[in-house]
C-alpha cells in the first residue's frame, strides 16, 4: 500500500478514535455495512437476550405496543412544557 493512502488511513483512524464512543459505533456500523450489505450487524449475547425477552413479553401480551412517533412527540411536549 502507498505511503500517503496508509498515512489517510492513518489519520482518519485517529479522526474516529477521538469521537464519543456512540459515533464511533456509528462509523464502525457504517463501514462494516459497506463490507458486508447483505447480512445484519452483529449483536452482543446481552443484545440478542433482551431482543428475546422483550418478542416474549410481546407475544404474551404483558406490555403494551407505543408507537414511536407518539412516544417522541409526548416527550417533546413533556419538555417543552418544562421549559415554560
Amino acid at each position: 500500500m502507498p505511503a500517503d493512502v496508509t498515512a489517510e488511513v492513518d489519520r482518519l483512524t485517529d479522526l474516529a478514535l477521538a469521537l464519543p464512543p456512540a459515533l464511533r459505533e456509528l462509523v464502525a456500523y457504517r463501514i462494516w455495512e459497506s463490507l458486508h450489505p447483505e447480512e445484519s450487524w452483529p449483536l452482543a449475547p446481552e443484545q440478542l437476550e433482551e431482543i428475546r425477552r422483550r418478542a416474549t413479553e410481546v407475544e404474551a401480551g404483558t406490555v403494551e405496543l407505543v408507537d414511536g412517533d407518539d412516544v417522541l412527540r409526548e416527550a417533546r411536549a413533556r419538555i417543552d412544557a418544562r421549559r415554560r
